[in-house]
């Protein structure tokens, strides 16, 4: 491929109900596919390494189509409760039964009761109340998990004072790992 074809860069909004979501489309001229970056909880469509991925899919001459399937990832930070946890989750479980922090070693040979599929409950960066159902993972701690450290409570974190974010226009030197 021609490394000198010019790439066509698009701001994309797909409608999906009430909310859009938003992207960006990058085409090579004569690109014979394209790959799309759905990106959730814990990255974004402006993280440095996935732009970097995308680049170098792009030079193969392939186009790409990122994506942010969650709310605007520079919306301001706010602070959520987080409501009690669904009855017969692994959460709710373990708030019953200890009552307080917990380390469970989760054995190979466990007891039925360990074996049972229950929801797991999975909050990101990203925290949807109005999906609150949805932010569980069908679960058999002992087969997803070595070890399982419950806190029973949690409290959001705290920016460190006078550390700010690294505006990073290119990728780190120890891509891909180390990031």
């Amino acid at each position: 491929m021609d490394m000198n074809t010019a790439t066509e860069h698009v701001s994309v909004r797909i409608p999906i109900g009430a909310i859009a979501l938003d992207g960006e489309l990058a085409l090579p001229a004569g690109a014979p596919g394209v790959v799309l970056f759905a990106h959730g909880s814990g990255s974004s469509r402006h993280s440095p390494r996935n732009r970097f991925v995308a680049e170098m899919l792009r030079s193969a001459g392939l186009g790409t189509l990122l994506m942010d399937l969650l709310r605007e990832w520079e919306a301001p930070m706010e602070r959520m409760s987080l409501p009690a946890a669904r009855p017969d989750s692994w959460e709710d479980v373990f708030h019953r039964a200890a009552g307080r922090d917990a380390l469970l070693l989760c054995p190979r040979d466990a007891t039925p009761e360990m074996r049972r599929w229950r929801g797991h409950r999975a909050v990101g960066v990203v925290y949807r109340p109005e999906s609150e159902t949805g932010n569980y993972v069908p679960s058999v701690l002992p087969r997803r998990y070595d070890a399982f450290l419950y806190l029973d409570v949690t409290a959001a974190l705290h920016p460190l004072p006078g550390v700010r974010a690294r505006d990073e226009r290119e990728v780190p030197e120890t891509f891909p790992s180390g990031v």
